[in-house]
């Protein structure tokens, strides 16, 4: 009986050594996967990239004072973002369009000319961030079917230097900081949602403008542009426009066209006039036509939405006393005009929180009114601010 008791003894503790010593290797094998799944898929190191380059599916090498393009990247044909942004690259080599499965490829901040032709054999590409580079001319990119965005903002491009044929995704497009005298050919982007062309050399908007039923915003300032054709009026879903610091003098009646606009930028041009048709957008919020050249605002319509209203730095001295249709405004900015008074009706704009009077040669207040303003926080009247105790 002894016997038989000490053997079942022994097999139980052979058992459970044996369970012990299965469980520590799984533990370590568990730890072992672990640790490769997170070197080898995020590498951010050139030494991580020859651990198992085939299961590597991000590559980050910022900032690494890269002068020449890692050739163990190559081996990587898995991956699908690759980031070298902030390094010192002079060039791309054509063999990149090894990496088939690449989805993202950012190289911003370098100080590349030109990107390798074969790029466009890169399919699945949606991402293209080159900003922050020297380069001249861009390859062409016809055939990227897959290709959303493409930002190429602060490089020496010129509109001879690009094309966008044959790239139906493309939604978002930064062209921004470059040598442009002109738009390039935008025509055949169908789903073109956001063009920033602000600071170039830009003189004219083409009429194919029309063409661009999707765009949302418009960013094209800081260029030479006096006016826009009549076509650019029928872009129904523009929400945002910026044609700041360019050479407007006026702006259209036909503004009215852009029906869903909430906030427009005409501030520094030559602006003398505004239409009446600017103050009938019940769509439009926030509205800066700081230093231009106004000397009156038109009547403001009772449909007028505007939030934030800035007038700043003009010649205007007098305000409508339709000024109280402005019932959702929040914020007015008048300072630095050649206003004497306030209309009466400002205490029915019943939102407001901030009213900014700095600098205008004002002889008298409508006190009574502003402490209508239950909402007021703000007047500005001198340099520094007089805020308002709150009742």
């Amino acid at each position: 009986m002894k016997t038989r008791l000490f053997l079942f003894s022994f097999i139980i503790c052979i058992c459970g050594l044996h369970i012990s010593i299965a469980q520590q290797s799984k533990d370590i094998d568990k730890t072992s996967n672990t640790t490769n799944a997170r070197t080898i898929t995020n590498a951010r190191t050139v030494e991580e990239l020859s651990i198992d380059p085939i299961n590597v599916k991000r590559i980050e090498l910022t900032r690494k004072e890269l002068t020449v393009f890692p050739k163990e990247i190559l081996a990587c044909v898995n991956v699908e973002e690759l980031t070298l942004s902030n390094n010192k690259l002079t060039s791309i080599p054509s063999e990149i369009s090894q990496l088939t499965k690449l989805k993202r490829l950012l190289l911003r901040s370098n100080e590349l000319t030109t990107l390798p032709a074969s790029i466009k054999n890169l399919s699945e590409l949606q991402l293209i961030d080159i900003s922050n580079n020297k380069i001249i001319t861009m390859p062409s990119l016809a055939g990227m079917r897959e290709l959303q965005r493409l930002m190429v903002s602060n490089n020496q491009l010129s509109s001879a230097g690009i094309s966008f044929d044959n790239i139906p995704e493309l939604y978002d497009i930064d062209i921004s900081q470059n040598n442009f005298d002109e738009l390039p050919d935008l025509s055949k982007l169908p789903k073109l949602a956001v063009l920033n062309a602000s600071k170039n050399k830009i003189k004219v908007i083409p009429s194919y403008v029309s063409l661009l039923t999707n765009l949302l915003t418009l960013a094209i300032s800081e260029n030479a542009i006096t006016a826009f054709p009549k076509e650019f009026y029928s872009l129904k879903f523009l929400t945002r426009l910026d044609i700041s610091r360019n050479n407007m003098s006026a702006i259209s009646n036909d503004i009215i066209g852009l029906s869903n606009l909430t906030s427009a930028d005409f501030s520094y041009n030559g602006i003398a006039k505004l239409p009446a048709e600017l103050f009938k957008m019940a769509n439009l919020q926030n509205i800066d036509i700081t230093n231009n050249e106004i000397v009156e605002l038109p009547e403001i319509d009772s449909t007028c939405q505007f939030r934030s209203f800035d007038i700043s730095n003009n010649k205007i001295s007098k305000l409508p006393n339709s000024i109280n249709n402005l019932k959702g405004l929040s914020r007015f900015t008048l300072k630095n005009n050649k206003l004497t008074t306030i209309p009466a009706g400002i205490g029915s704009i019943s939102r407001l929180n901030t009213l900014d009077l700095t600098n205008n040669p004002l002889e008298s207040l409508p006190i009574k009114e502003l402490r209508k303003l239950q909402d007021l926080r703000q007047l500005f009247i001198m340099e520094k601010p007089e805020p308002i105790q709150e009742k």
